[in-house]
């Protein structure tokens, strides 16, 4: 159970606007993942079953050129109950140009215990593209994959593990 309160994803995690000509498949990858804050809490009705709320910034690339390095925000809610987890959030994608790009996801995944130090948490899934401000304003979609590996809680800390993402953003001036 310990693995719950230390979720992090886009999604962790997550999601990377980019600015390119087109609706395109780009990938890309979130890194450097630090906690910034959590809240836990314990649903009695099955055995193992805990919420979690936390906030997360990470740092992120692209494989378009023209993106550069990138920072992101995000708030998300998991549910976990045993190994299972379920994840929602929101992103906010800071662009080197001062633009900013929005995005939200959802999907699964499962903690892994091992032998000798924290849990992997493995997940998967969805996000969308909801807009932006100035050249970054896009909607379009994509999917994630995460592996993420939790020291103990402590908040503040590079998250050892990455995010790594797929997707077709298309922008509004297209």
């Amino acid at each position: 159970m310990n693995g719950y309160h230390l979720v992090p994803f886009v999604s962790s995690i997550l999601l990377l606007s980019t600015q390119i000509c087109g609706a395109q498949t780009i990938t890309g990858a979130h890194t450097d993942l630090q906690r910034l804050s959590e809240t836990v809490a314990f649903v009695p009705d099955v055995p193992n079953h805990v919420m979690v709320q936390a906030t997360w910034a990470w740092k992120a690339k692209s494989s378009d050129p023209k993106i550069g390095d990138e920072w992101g925000t995000e708030v998300e809610q998991v549910e976990g109950i045993d190994d299972q987890v379920t994840i929602r959030g929101h992103t906010v994608t800071h662009h080197v140009n001062g633009d900013l790009s929005f995005q939200s996801f959802e999907g699964a995944g499962k903690i892994v215990p091992q032998d000798k130090g924290p849990p992997h948490v493995l997940t998967k899934g969805s996000f969308t593209w909801t807009g932006g401000t100035g050249t970054h304003n896009m909607k379009g979609t994509g999917t994630y994959h995460c592996e993420v590996t939790f020291p103990p809680m402590v908040q503040g800390i590079n998250i050892p593990g990455q995010c790594e993402w797929q997707g077709e953003p298309k922008f509004a001036s297209q």
